[in-house]
This record gives structure tokens, C-alpha cells and sequence, in this order.
């Protein structure tokens, strides 16, 4: 039996992909869950093998449960629910297995594919080491206002997003775009989100996009 987590705050979409997903392979056991608390403690207590979520979530929000799994549960591989699938989304999520997009509407076959992928890899791949470009593609594309704090290894960045824009980055020893381009080149990587530190004055006038696909250099 391989068990799926979904985890949405749209009882309507957990019923219709439950359904769905049932359908599609007598093999799949569905938990729909509609916040992040309660998907937390079926992780915690439960054999879980995928979870797809959304990421408009009451209370705990999609990014956070993100990051939650990045830490806790970094060999879990990760479907998200987007409203619409960006070209950038697209070139970054291509051969990482661990973490996809599923853009609404639901293409049921590309979905299970997904999951299929994303199962061949489990425990073999780690959210730590791809995650952190698709986050950041997701905090842009979602208009969010975040401090982001990146550790790996023996390494700390800072990361300032206001409303989806990329204003400035710090590690020990540069600030603005060297900072930015050495933090997305981590491996590996731990994020935290920081609701409180957050800069104002801009400092990379070059967009996400253009530093992920190396234009800013």
C-alpha cells in the first residue's frame, strides 16, 4: 500500500483528488488533510511515502510546511499544488523527482506520473538538495514579503524578499548579488523563514529569474 498526504484548505479539491487518485491505482491509500497541524501529526505518526499540498493554507501556510518537511522529513518527495505553471517553474522542476509542481487544472496522467517519479526516488534523493531554487521561484511568484534565512553547512546567507522581489542578501562576507549568487549555488541547504527582519532598501536590481539561470553575473 503506498500512502499519500494531501493536504488542502478546499474540502471540495481533497474530495475530487482522493477520488481521483483512488481511481487511478487500487494500490494508493489518500489521507486528506485541510491544514497544516493536522498533516504535521500524520507525518509524525503515520507511514507516509508522498504528500501533495497546497500552498494557500489556514493558519501554518504552505512555504512553512515546506520548510518544515526540508528539515524533518527531507526524504519525503514533495508534489505542490500551483494555480499556474510558470515556464521557470517548468526548467527547474525538470529530472528532480522529489519535488514537482502540479499546476490547476489537474492533468490527471502528468499527476500520476509525478508520483510515480516521485516514489522511484524516495530515500534516495533529499529535499536539502534541490529545494532552495524551487522555493525561491515559489516566494517570487507568490508575491511574499520574507526574510529567508539559508544555512548549509558551516555557511549562513540572508535572503530579503518584498513582495516577490529579491532587494538585497548578506553572507559573512558580501552583500547584495555576490551574496544572492553564492547563496543559490548551496547544496544541501536548511531555510527559515523571518517574518520580522525585514529590509527595505534595494540592492539587486536584477530579477530572481535572471539570477537562477546565471544571467547576473
Amino acid at each position: 500500500m503506498v500512502n499519500l498526504l494531501v493536504v488542502d484548505k478546499d474540502p471540495a479539491l481533497l474530495q475530487f483528488l482522493q477520488k481521483k487518485l483512488l481511481s487511478m491505482n487500487s494500490d494508493f491509500a489518500v489521507n486528506p488533510v485541510i491544514n497544516v497541524k493536522e498533516a504535521i501529526r500524520n507525518l509524525e505518526e503515520e507511514k507516509v511515502d508522498l504528500v501533495i499540498t497546497g500552498l494557500d493554507l489556514p493558519g501554518i501556510n504552505g512555504f512553512e510546511f515546506l520548510v518544515y518537511m526540508n528539515k524533518h522529513f527531507s526524504r519525503l518527495p514533495v508534489i505542490v499544488i500551483v494555480d499556474q505553471m510558470s515556464a521557470d517553474m517548468g526548467a527547474f522542476s525538470e529530472d528532480q523527482a522529489i519535488f514537482q509542481y502540479a499546476p490547476k487544472p489537474f492533468d490527471l496522467e502528468d499527476l500520476a506520473w509525478k508520483i510515480s517519479s516521485g516514489l522511484a526516488v524516495k530515500g534516495r534523493q533529499s529535499l536539502r538538495d534541490f529545494l532552495l531554487p524551487f522555493f525561491l521561484v515559489l516566494v517570487s511568484r507568490q508575491k511574499k514579503t520574507y526574510t529567508l534565512m539559508i544555512r548549509t553547512k558551516n555557511r549562513n546567507g540572508l535572503l530579503y524578499f518584498i513582495q516577490g522581489e529579491l532587494f538585497d542578501a548578506e553572507t559573512e562576507k558580501d552583500t547584495g548579488l555576490p551574496a544572492a549568487l553564492e547563496i543559490i549555488s548551496w547544496k544541501a541547504t536548511e531555510i527559515i523563514i523571518d517574518f520580522e527582519n525585514i529590509k527595505k532598501e534595494k540592492k539587486i536590481s536584477f530579477k530572481l529569474e535572471e539570477i537562477l539561470w546565471g544571467i547576473a553575473v
